[in-house]
């Protein structure tokens, strides 16, 4: 077996492991940055977004992303990114000048059946996002399964911030989400509530969000069937009987951006491995010349 296909199985297996797992497809509880399974952007800084549909009620869970960036970042870089990586994720937003867009509502595709709509015709783009040119309060989802709220006069997304604990004390942002600065290491909270005399709506049950399943045919799971999946069935690293499963689904997109859990030792391990056989094999190239 040559390098091409060592080093194409040692990732294969990696990735397939982690995208079909349970800890991967199932939600868990968040109590620390190290149990938050979906991770988005890149860059040395962590922060979290925490998302409650119902601010009200201290039964329901709350869903937890998490996000990396260099420099400096906001609450809208933070939210927006991440509802354009999650294909399960919408947001209805409007202009409000000279702050930026200001969030109306929240959906989320809970059985992810792949079909999200809410009343009134509202039209998602391919980031998931509407910007609405007003303000509104009664749209719902068509599907009594899926999760969405909005409001502006009747109810509102409460923004709140913790510094480092989930389960600590939450505080009321004193800035829009557009101008609020990131920290690193903290969460960003959303709970929607329908008391608006209240400040005290926050994030509670937090859970992480799942990662998207993999698409029947995606071998190499990126989230994509593409040519990559077809080059793994060639090798016989995938079933024989799986070329009808590509050719099925090949320019599927399972979710908008590609996003990646919390890397294991376990993962780096596997990373090192195959960078130390790419390097050693490579070696006598250098000294030959």
């Amino acid at each position: 077996m040559n390098l091409r296909v060592i080093m194409l199985a040692v990732t294969t297996t990696l990735i397939l492991t982690l995208a079909v797992s349970p800890s991967a497809a199932a939600t868990q509880p968040v109590a620390s940055f190290a149990d938050i399974q979906f991770w988005i952007g890149s860059g040395t800084n962590r922060t979290a977004l925490a998302i409650d549909f119902n601010g009200q009620t201290p039964t329901d869970e709350a869903l937890v992303w998490g996000y990396r960036w260099d420099g400096t970042a906001t609450g809208s870089d933070l939210f927006q990114e991440v509802v354009a990586a999650d294909s399960q994720l919408f947001a209805k937003l409007v202009a409000i000048p000279p702050e930026g867009e200001a969030i109306i509502g929240i959906g989320y595709d809970a059985n992810n059946d792949q079909q999200f709509a809410i009343t009134g015709g509202a039209t998602f783009d391919e980031l998931g996002i509407f910007h609405s040119p007003s303000v509104s309060d009664a749209e719902t989802s068509l599907d009594e399964q899926d999760l969405y709220a909005e409001g502006w006069f009747l109810g509102y997304w409460h923004l709140g911030t913790q510094a480092d604990d989930p389960a600590g004390t939450w505080s009321s942002s004193q800035t829009s989400i557009g101008a609020l600065p990131l920290v690193d290491g903290s969460y960003v909270g959303l709970a929607f509530t329908t008391d608006t005399e209240s400040t005290g709506a926050f994030p509670e049950n937090l859970v992480s969000a799942a990662l998207p399943q993999l698409s029947s045919g995606d071998f190499n799971g990126d989230h994509l069937v593409d040519g990559l999946d077809f080059s793994i069935w060639q090798t016989g690293l995938a079933d024989s009987t799986s070329l009808t499963a590509w050719q099925a689904h090949y320019g599927q997109a399972k979710n908008r951006v590609l996003a990646v859990p919390e890397p294991s030792s376990g993962i780096l391990a596997l990373t090192m491995l195959v960078v130390t056989v790419s390097t050693r094999h490579r070696t006598p190239k250098r000294t030959s010349h």
